[in-house]
């Protein structure tokens, strides 16, 4: 008997899929991300699941209720990460998998730092705060009251922390103490670049549409690129 099926899925060896081709659409094309979408109402095993997605991985996430679970993609850049996010779409069409997207649900977008500098990240650090308010106010959905999702202007602590990097005495060895006073909860998460090398972007609501999560997507690799093209000076200019 015939099977078209790749016999790595026999050993859970799924066949790596990404292409790592260049996508002209994003403002980085070969910066890494990762996505984790939160989704309820999947009644599927993850098991199952897994054995019909080449991109992602799916887990069980107690946060979640009524048969929750975090799809979490492999890391991606270029145009693989359309082709992970529309993977997903048709997968769900195709299985009839309809998700809820409650409060509970979000996106979480993390972006490769391990390349950063501490100038760069002091560039990021400033140009993130300074859109921040416009961020939740372009995303909607009423994510800046999540308590999973808390912003820096309402969090006078995180403030504090990130402050220090600015510190005329900081240097690049203090950098470990501010990242892992950060707080997993805070909208930009700093403390999961010595978990993950990576800051993750915890304001998106949840869903799993292409085009709305791609948005996002090229909102932050501006960040990112503006961080490398910008100095800390042009902020303080009179």
């Amino acid at each position: 008997m015939k099977s078209s099926k790749p016999i790595g899925l026999l050993f859970n060896r799924r066949p790596d899929v990404r292409t790592f081709s260049n996508d002209p659409r994003l403002p980085i094309t070969d910066k890494y991300v990762g996505i984790e979408i939160e989704a309820e109402n999947i009644k599927y095993r993850n098991e199952d699941l897994i054995q019909l997605l080449g991109y992602w991985d799916v887990v069980t996430d107690g946060s979640l209720r009524e048969y929750g679970s975090e799809f979490v993609s492999t890391k991606l850049r270029g145009m693989d990460i359309w082709l992970a996010l529309t993977e997903l779409k048709r997968v769900f069409k195709e299985h009839k998998i309809i998700p809820n997207y409650s409060d509970r649900t979000s996106v979480h977008v993390h972006v490769d730092s391990r390349f950063l500098t501490v100038e760069h990240l002091r560039v990021l650090i400033l140009n993130y705060l300074m859109c921040e308010p416009y961020l939740f106010k372009y995303l909607k959905h009423n994510r800046e009251n999540n308590p999973y999702c808390v912003p820096y202007y309402k969090n006078n602590s995180g403030i504090q922390n990130l402050s220090n990097v600015f510190n005329s005495k900081f240097t690049f060895n203090h950098l470990p103490s501010v990242v892992r006073s950060g707080l997993k909860y805070e909208a930009m998460n700093i403390k999961s670049i010595e978990v993950k090398g990576s800051i993750e972007f915890r304001l998106h609501y949840g869903t799993h549409d292409p085009a709305q999560i791609f948005s996002w997507i090229q909102v932050l690799l501006t960040l990112f690129k503006l961080s490398k093209e910008t100095s800390e000076d042009s902020f303080f200019m009179a």
